[in-house]
């Protein structure tokens, strides 16, 4: 999940706004092939669709969390945001080291 947040204020003097769209991305990408044979070239493509999951607006010290149709009106108002953050697969990505930690510690447990 990826949060795209955006902060106002009324007027001076006034209470400062956030609203914070929480939103989950899935797609593709395949960085094509530039080099070699022209019948093995082929250009870059990819897919990505963005789902508004829930909106939080937070205006002085309260918090209200919208989510279904609502938020997904109130996202698109922020649409192009949305689709201009850039996303990190790193969350894709295992934890390599800690799922070898875990699996040594489960075998030291295992064998005492």
């Amino acid at each position: 999940m990826s949060i795209h947040g955006r902060t106002w204020k009324n007027r001076p003097g006034e209470i400062y706004g956030e609203i914070t769209i929480g939103f989950l991305s899935s797609g593709y990408y395949d960085p094509g092939k530039i080099n070699g044979l022209p019948e093995n070239c082929y250009p870059p493509e990819g897919e990505d669709e963005r789902l508004i999951d829930e909106v939080r607006i937070n205006i002085g010290n309260r918090e209200v969390i919208i989510s279904g149709d609502l938020a997904i009106k109130l996202g698109a108002y922020f649409q192009d945001e949305i689709d201009a953050e850039e996303i990190s697969n790193e969350a894709d990505e295992p934890d390599w080291d800690s799922i070898a930690e875990e699996r040594e510690i489960l075998r030291m447990e295992e064998s005492q």
